[in-house]
């Protein structure tokens, strides 16, 4: 009897995969009281440095992929990935030597593109992980509101409070976290109005004021306005179902709008009224240059550099070796920028073209699967890549693996509805079952 082309994965990688996202959940909660009893971690702050070992898991766990990939289309997918992956790890090693950052972006990256890799299969496999991103990314928001709480507890516990947002790494990091929370429930709204529950919409309603309540008082400009393209980016996709959505999303922005300015803000740098009297002030004194926090000037100065190595590039990370004295910072704040200054115009150009074709290929399967939870991977996705060309959002771990994961869960749930595994007789399922671990 000859083997099937592929083989769908089992449950135990199912659980396996579930828990690696428990864990990315669970690190939202314990970082910050980890930060309040052993002090604020630098570099990416303490949710992101643990989530490495997430990222680590997932590596090991890819071992078990190829045997579910034997398709032409999987096999040059995956040929593709590893090959942009040794080049980006061979020019990096050659260009910055041993960097415990380097190696750490680097485990991010793979580790993220092996959970976007078990989420598609798991998917194709009809074992899909949709439901599981949603519930454990929905699952954090209420891990949001022990920073805020925190800094008005104790105001005067570290002097820098723009900077060591608890957990986090800073409030701008902080509001990564408020961004997506906020977008996955305006995904989920239309199961919620759809229940026409009084107390499900209220309790909906309510948690997401409070998502954006924590993203205003984050007093992320980039967010904000990435929030509100990716939702109607995805309204236009999926207009057919969007009309109910729009006041009652908006509605819950105003809420968390008014609600965030009854937060403690112990500085400039919090708050959405406070970051736009900045910004205002900003543009007035020195132009759209000082409000954008030196971006542009770094955009410029990254572009010269890459003109240095067009071919080659830099290796990952570069501005974590090349300590520039008016760029206070590790990476470009923006993706495209970043990976062109990394890795070359060529291979910087040919990781960013596939990894819009599979979200244009995850759009697509959300427009075709059309239910609220594929809404809010597309949300999430959309979000993250805006978001990503003005922060730090894809350069940080626990993001990365999000995005990749929602993109592989979105086109292996439309592969299985499309041509779904055939089912096995109940007394074969059973056996299958029973005799798992002796495999």
């Amino acid at each position: 009897m000859t083997r099937p082309l592929t083989r769908p994965l089992t449950p135990r990688y199912l659980r396996l995969f579930t828990t690696c996202l428990f864990f990315l959940c669970l690190l939202t909660w314990i970082g910050p009281w980890l930060d309040w009893h052993f002090g604020v971690q630098t570099v990416l702050g303490r949710v992101n440095n643990l989530a490495m070992l997430i990222a680590l898991l997932f590596i090991v766990m890819l071992a078990v992929i190829p045997p579910s990939m034997r398709s032409r289309k999987e096999q040059l997918l995956m040929t593709m990935l590893g090959g942009l992956f040794l080049y980006a790890m061979l020019i990096s090693l050659h260009r910055n030597g041993q960097s415990i950052i380097i190696l750490g972006g680097l485990v991010a990256i793979f580790g993220s593109i092996s959970a976007g890799l078990g989420a598609y299969s798991l998917g194709k496999s009809g074992m899909g992980v949709h439901h599981r991103i949603l519930a454990f990314s929905v699952l954090t928001l209420p891990a949001l509101a022990v920073p805020p709480i925190l800094i008005a507890w104790a105001p005067d516990a570290y002097p820098v409070f723009w900077h060591k947002v608890y957990g986090y790494e800073n409030v701008r990091a902080y509001g990564h976290f408020a961004a997506t929370v906020a977008i996955v429930l305006s995904g989920l709204a239309l199961h919620s109005l759809r229940a026409r529950n009084p107390a499900i919409l209220a309790v909906h309603f309510i948690a997401l004021a409070f998502a954006f309540s924590f993203l205003f008082w984050s007093g992320g400009r980039a967010g904000m306005v990435a929030l509100l393209l990716a939702v109607v980016f995805s309204w236009i996709v999926m207009w057919r179902s969007v009309v109910s959505q729009i006041p009652f999303v908006f509605g819950a922005a105003g809420a968390g709008l008014l609600l965030s300015t009854l937060y403690y803000t112990p500085g400039r740098w919090f708050g959405v009224i406070n970051r736009f009297q900045e910004t205002l002030d900003n543009v007035a004194s020195g132009g759209v240059a000082k409000a954008s926090h030196n971006r542009i000037e770094m955009w410029q100065w990254a572009w010269g550099k890459i003109l240095e190595e067009p071919l080659l590039g830099h290796g990952y990370l570069p501005m974590a070796r090349i300590r520039v004295e008016q760029f206070n910072y590790a990476h470009t704040h923006n993706i495209v920028i970043e990976y062109l200054l990394s890795f070359g115009l060529f291979f910087g150009s040919a990781a960013l073209l596939l990894a819009f074709g599979l979200w244009l290929r995850a759009v697509i399967a959300a427009r075709r699967i059309a239910t609220p939870a594929s809404q809010a991977l597309l949300m999430v996705t959309t979000l993250l890549a805006i978001y990503s060309m003005f922060d730090a959002t894809l350069f940080f771990p626990y993001y990365l693996m999000i995005f990749m994961a929602s993109i592989g869960a979105l086109i292996g749930w439309d592969i299985h509805r499309q041509s779904p595994v055939p089912e096995k007789k109940a007394f074969e399922a059973r056996a299958d079952w029973m005799f798992e671990d002796l495999k």
